[in-house]
């Protein structure tokens, strides 16, 4: 079961959006973009949360691995470990951490997933930004780039969040038969 798309607001009376001129500060180039609505944390805490998560995957990983090899052995030392049984068991348990890697790192990323879906929406940390999209088209089929702008606005309206988009299709079509498609779907 799909959960029901949100509406989004299609504008087809203009072409162009009305003048709306914005403060534009001074920037500075050299230093990072930080988006004032986004949550901030100190370089401390994010350090210590990835040594955290580090020793968490590592210690899980380890722990499986572990309990496989005790398992391994305990159903190989039945008639006894020979050199074959313990080499056998040396790559299998090798083997085996990478695949308790990759079962680590799904439950984390599931487990991360449900807690997104989970997590009430909270007040933006600062005012919202009007986030203008650009999608650049040269002889492409004007069908898949429409429909592909759709899906990008559902998908926006579907996530939430504090900030405005506007997107805009810019054309540089050569082709007249495509450029005459183009018109047809954006009208």
């Amino acid at each position: 079961m799909t959960a029901p798309v949100p509406s989004v607001t299609v504008q087809h009376h203009q072409l162009m959006p009305p003048t709306a001129p914005l403060a534009m500060p001074d920037q500075d180039f050299a230093e990072a973009f930080r988006d004032p609505a986004a949550q901030r944390f100190s370089q401390s805490c994010l350090a210590r949360a990835r040594v955290g998560h580090c020793v968490g995957v590592a210690g899980s990983v380890l722990t499986l691995t572990a309990v496989f090899a005790g398992a391994l052995l305990h159903f190989l030392a039945g008639d006894g470990v020979s050199a074959g049984d313990a080499v056998f068991a040396a790559l299998a348990v090798v083997c085996f951490i990478g695949i308790a890697i990759a079962a680590v790192n799904a439950a984390i990323g599931a487990v991360i997933l449900i807690g997104e879906r989970l997590e009430t929406k909270r007040e933006p940390a600062g005012p919202s930004l009007s986030v203008a999209l650009l999608i650049p088209t040269f002889d492409e089929a004007p069908h898949r780039v429409f429909a592909n702008a759709v899906a990008m606005a559902h998908a926006l309206a579907r996530r939430g969040g504090s900030h405005r988009y506007t997107l805009f299709i810019l054309s540089d079509t050569g082709d007249e038969t495509i450029a005459a498609a183009e018109w047809e779907q954006f009208l």
